[in-house]
């Protein structure tokens, strides 16, 4: 739990930061994909008591903690749901934002994963993606043996599996990590095999 919360981890000392770049609207149905120690599910409070948050992961323990915090916080939106490694327990069209941030690269099955998750976002839905560059001369060697691919091959995994690119977002205090910005499509074309 420590390690996800470190001073030397950019994305927690900037998590206030990342929460304004998601820019999760009041009311909003939010899956925090890899949950992991909940910092990042500080987004029940911009979706208010109206909007909800679904903390996902596969450690049980660590949800457990994210559980114990929101209701420490008095954070009665945050739902936690353990989650296998190639789907998620979301139905069909009930999420509007999904949020993975430093989680992408731990996927072990990316593709049904993604896939599932598309099912779970509602048409025209945002997927926010916060991952760690992976630079060769920039990064570290630590990054580049624990990251499994960069930002392009992430993206064109990403598009392959029915999402549309919105943008990058620039956020000028992630150094180490970057913001994508994608939707599913608004049409209700199926998605891709």
């Amino acid at each position: 739990m420590r390690r996800l919360q470190s001073e030397s981890r950019e994305i927690w000392t900037q998590r206030e930061r990342v929460v304004d770049v998601v820019a999760a609207r009041p009311g909003a149905v939010v899956a925090d994909v890899g949950a992991g120690s909940g910092f990042l599910t500080l987004l029940a409070r911009a979706v208010g008591p109206g909007g909800k948050v679904y903390a996902l992961d596969i450690n049980r323990g660590l949800l457990d903690n994210i559980a114990s915090e929101a209701r420490a916080a008095g954070l009665g939106n945050v739902e936690t749901m353990v989650t296998p490694e190639d789907r998620t327990p979301l139905p069909p069209d009930s999420i509007d934002l999904l949020f993975m941030c430093d989680a992408y690269h731990h996927f072990e099955y990316p593709r049904t994963m993604m896939r599932s998750l598309r099912a779970a976002l509602r048409p025209g839905g945002e997927l926010v993606l916060v991952e760690l560059e992976r630079i060769p001369g920039k990064t570290s060697p630590a990054m580049l043996d624990h990251v499994r691919a960069g930002k392009d091959v992430f993206l064109v995994e990403l598009l392959a599996d029915g999402f549309e690119l919105v943008r990058e977002e620039e956020v000028a205090e992630l150094t180490e990590n970057y913001v994508l910005r994608l939707r599913k499509p608004a049409s209700a074309d199926p998605a891709p095999r």
